[in-house]
């Protein structure tokens, strides 16, 4: 119903208590609730009828949709740049910051509930270069708490007996320093003869391979991302 006032005053006492009414104004002018009273000064002004249960509903959903992360970082290790594209791909998708391992502090790991913790890989399965001093600084950090989720950049083609290896170590460190690891990713969809990053037909972590298989990457960060986000 369209009512043309410039001036409606509504006391509170002609209001149903089990009824909610809502103003909506063309001009969209500020609305002022006096304890007593409800003053529109616009044009033309609809009254709808609400359903105060849809009101209780619409808090809890922004409720629970305003729930936000614990803290949480994204660390990687990268040489030629790979791993670290990939690692501000996954900080900017959760709203977090990219740390290169080369500037982690114990403090930082303290002030962080949640570590993303990302490698390449090397030699016969090896981390990158910077994270032999970063794991030494986990190492002395008590991550008994902490929650870790690992990814881990490979190149299933040339060094197929290897692939993502580098999570195994890491894996092993975060581990034995008490904290929760979340579960990787299954290898059915990869294509690669070994890794020691596989436990049980799951990697250690997200497994990508940037090289061959670059039109997945992005596919694959938003499943995995999607599976851990409830525990970060």
């Amino acid at each position: 119903m369209m009512i043309d006032s410039r001036n409606l005053t509504l006391s509170l006492s002609q209001i149903n208590r089990t009824t909610i009414f809502r103003y909506c104004t063309i001009s969209a002018k500020p609305l002022t609730l006096q304890p007593q009273t409800r003053n529109v000064s616009c044009g033309c002004v609809c009254l709808m009828k609400i359903d105060p249960r849809s009101i209780n509903q619409d808090s809890t959903t922004s409720n629970s949709k305003s729930e936000k992360m614990k803290p949480t970082i994204v660390i990687y290790g990268s040489s030629t740049g790979t791993c670290q594209g990939i690692a501000e791909t996954i900080a900017a998708k959760l709203g977090v910051g990219a740390l290169d391992v080369a500037n982690i502090s114990s403090d930082i790991v303290v002030a962080n509930d949640n570590l993303i913790l990302g490698t390449s890989t090397w030699g016969v399965g090896e981390m990158q270069d910077d994270w032999y001093s970063g794991v030494e600084t986990l190492k002395s950090a008590d991550l008994t708490g902490k929650t870790v989720a690992l990814f881990g950049c490979g190149d299933s083609d040339s060094y197929s007996d290897t692939f993502c290896s580098g999570m195994k170590e890491i894996a092993d460190v975060v581990k034995a320093a008490g904290a929760t690891l979340l579960e990787g990713v299954p290898t059915d969809d990869y294509s690669f003869s070994d890794s020691e990053a596989v436990e049980n037909g799951k990697f250690l972590g997200l497994a990508l391979d940037d090289i061959n298989e670059s039109d997945k990457t992005e596919t694959r960060i938003d499943t995995w991302l999607e599976a851990i986000k409830p525990f970060l």
